[in-house]
């Protein structure tokens, strides 16, 4: 049905009164398809390859890729109340025979017959089924090479890529379509500060329903979801009696379209989430959870004085209680911010949209002209845009503050004998006082 309908499994519904509801010029609302939603494939094929070489005694190269199914939800969060036919709201009452006996088969009353399903009830739908769900799939792949450089000293090399598909996302198809561009003028037409033509056609959110059936909400699981990962990452590893010390540094990109099925996370909105749900690719950037830089190092040295040690080696027990065995460890920790974007207002929700995003004013410096304390973006290259019409700014497009932070310790273990002993440690978690921004929001009222 071109004006919006759903699809039902049980064939019986079709003749006991339940169905199909709607009228002739809605067409038919509810319609039998057989099973759905389709069974999913009992033979995915998923191959795995990996390949580890030894180019000389101390320079190792591996490599490898394969193909990795996701599991998938069925229903994220509602339960069946809402869903056809179990959303029926019915009220049905017994048939009774005060002089019939107390002791017949007016114990078991039939009921009135169950009525028509209104297609009124159709208007708002949480999360549906999808008609034809997809398995989602990763595929990974990833290529390195690791080098003894120095005795017990390792430097390693690693990229790591990947590509998914299928994922779940929310949509939902019944957002009102754009306003055309040659009737724009039109709608935003003002009289005394009062958009005056927003109740005609096609100003009106009720002409541009794509599916007039449904004039709230219509939240379809949609399986084609996509994601890219790219990352390089090198790692120096050092392992020695006194010290233990590892670096590793990480330059990554995640992309999608979408982070979340419900749009958890810095973007969109609890229920759905995209800007445009008849193009959702408009959405494809920076994952909400991409970090593009993190460096971290870590390191347990056992300061090498005392007792057996290099330096005062030779030292009585009494002494070795004062200057012997003594320990550092840390975790340095430096990363990037998570991505954020700059909202803007639905004016009149006229896009109904949960997630306009603002313009950027052409020439703009985003990180010029900084005035405030601590104002990180210039609020003036930020436009709010107009009626009807989505902001030109990316998804995601800036980061938040991100991570300097040293834990730190500094222990002091008693030797009393050659098994017995107790330790004193003191814990510095960020140990500079550095401090840890986040939460840009990005909100713009217009």
């Amino acid at each position: 049905n071109p004006k919006g309908g759903l699809c039902f499994a049980d064939k019986t519904l079709t003749s006991n009164g339940v169905s199909p509801g709607g009228d002739a010029t809605s067409g038919p609302i509810l319609r039998y398809c057989g099973k759905v939603p389709h069974e999913g494939p009992k033979t995915p094929f998923a191959p795995r390859l990996g390949i580890n070489y030894r180019i000389t005694p101390k320079t190792v190269v591996r490599a490898g890729y394969g193909i990795f199914f996701d599991s998938a939800e069925g229903r994220e969060i509602d339960d069946s109340a809402d869903i056809y036919p179990y959303s029926v709201r019915n009220s049905l009452n017994v048939t009774t025979n005060a002089s019939a006996p107390k002791l017949s088969n007016n114990m078991f009353p039939s009921y009135a017959a169950l009525g028509p399903f209104p297609a009124s009830t159709l208007t708002f739908l949480a999360v549906i089924e999808s008609p034809n769900p997809l398995n989602p799939y990763v595929q990974s792949w990833t290529a390195g090479v690791q080098r003894e450089v120095f005795r017990n000293t390792t430097l390693e090399a690693n990229y790591i890529g990947t590509h998914a598909v299928h994922l779940l996302d929310r949509r939902n198809i019944a957002q009102p379509t754009v306003i055309p561009t040659d009737s724009l003028a039109f709608c935003q037409q003002q009289v005394n500060g009062q958009y005056v033509n927003l109740g005609t056609a096609p100003c009106s959110n009720a002409s541009r329903l794509p599916y007039p059936n449904f004039t709230n909400f219509y939240i379809d699981s949609d399986w084609h979801g996509y994601s890219h990962y790219n990352a390089m990452n090198i790692k120096f590893e050092h392992r020695a009696h006194d010290l233990a010390s590892t670096v590793v540094y990480t330059w990554a990109q995640s992309k999608d379209d979408k982070s979340a099925a419900a749009g958890v996370g810095a973007t969109g909105s609890g229920f759905q989430g995209f800007m445009d749900n008849h193009h959702p690719e408009l959405d494809y950037g920076l994952s909400d959870f991409d970090v593009d830089q993190r460096f971290v190092a870590s390191y347990i040295y056992e300061i090498p004085i005392g007792r057996g040690k290099k330096v005062a080696g030779g030292i009585n027990r009494a002494a070795n209680l004062l200057i012997g065995g003594w320990e550092t460890t840390g975790i340095a920790t430096f990363q990037a911010g998570f991505p954020f974007g700059v909202n803007a207002t639905d004016i009149n929700g006229v896009l109904n949209t949960p997630s306009e995003r603002a313009n950027i004013v052409d020439g703009c410096n985003i990180h010029g002209s900084l005035t405030q304390v601590m104002q990180r973006i210039n609020p003036a290259c930020f436009s709010q845009p107009g009626l009807g019409t989505f902001g030109n700014s990316k998804r995601n497009f800036l980061r938040q503050p991100g991570i300097n932070n040293w834990d730190m310790a500094m222990s002091k273990t008693f030797a009393l004998t050659e098994r017995v002993g107790f330790k004193i440690s003191g814990d510095f978690f960020n140990a500079w006082n550095h401090h840890q921004y986040s939460g840009d929001t990005g909100a713009l009222i217009g």
